[in-house]
């Protein structure tokens, strides 16, 4: 079965804007789970900051 070298081009020719297009989807889902994991982490960040920033219960106890 004979190739026809045309046809494998335009083929090719084809794929390549799909190709494309996925590829920038996954950029674009991988800078969103990026962002969004940055912000939780940041959230995160914060709440350890105030529960360190709170008194030990034990702290009450001493004064009795």
């Amino acid at each position: 079965m004979p190739i026809n070298h045309t046809s494998t081009m335009d083929r090719l020719m084809d794929y390549v804007p799909d190709i494309l297009e996925r590829l920038k989807d996954k950029k674009d889902q991988k800078t969103k789970n990026k962002e969004k994991e940055e912000a939780e982490a940041e959230v995160s960040a914060e709440v350890k900051v105030e529960v360190e920033k709170e008194p030990e219960k034990s702290d009450y106890l001493e004064d009795e």
